[in-house]
């Protein structure tokens, strides 16, 4: 993973097509943020503790929209719906940013 906080994209970003990027950005700001990973997995991983539990909620290994997911009273806990699709990777940079 390599992960910039600066005003300018860094060189390394979006210079391998077999990783995935994501970008937190408001115009110059010097706290654009800027991340690589090899792949969901990697970022997921990385995401897990910094989520937002209003906005996502991590479940198997995975991060999931909370609108998407029930809660059960009895466990006490979030329980994935049968089809649901995990949570955009942008979505999930986006709410964890400062922007």
């Amino acid at each position: 993973m390599n992960y910039a906080r600066q005003r300018h994209k860094p060189e390394w970003y979006r210079s391998d097509d077999t990783k995935l990027y994501h970008s937190a950005t408001s115009g110059s700001s010097p706290f654009n943020e800027w991340y690589e990973f090899d792949d969901r997995a990697e970022a997921v991983d990385h995401f897990a503790d910094a989520i937002q539990i209003e906005n996502f909620c991590w479940i198997g290994g995975e991060i999931f929209h909370i609108e998407d997911v029930d809660y059960d009273e009895v466990s006490e806990g979030f329980v994935r719906v049968k089809g649901m699709q995990p949570a955009n990777l942008a979505d999930v940079v986006q709410s964890i940013s400062r922007f």
